[in-house]
């Protein structure tokens, strides 16, 4: 599947690898990140789909940081 037409559409792996890699994002994480999100059915918290995996990728890495500054 290719999310470059709808975001709503589950990515595929070199997508997120790609992504990763133009923003800096660490990729020996890359393959943890598909994986969860891959056996989640691209869905949140909330069992709702995920409508922009580019954005969760975001959130997901904004939140460790956070976490790792107050450890």
């Amino acid at each position: 599947m290719n999310s470059n037409n709808q975001n709503n559409i589950a990515p595929v792996f070199h997508e997120v690898f790609c992504y990763f890699l133009d923003n800096n994002i660490d990729i020996v994480k890359v393959q943890y990140f598909y994986n969860y999100y891959t056996l989640k059915g691209w869905t949140n918290n909330n069992n709702k789909p995920i409508l922009d995996w580019k954005k969760e990728v975001d959130e997901w890495f904004n939140n460790e940081i956070i976490e790792q500054t107050e450890e």
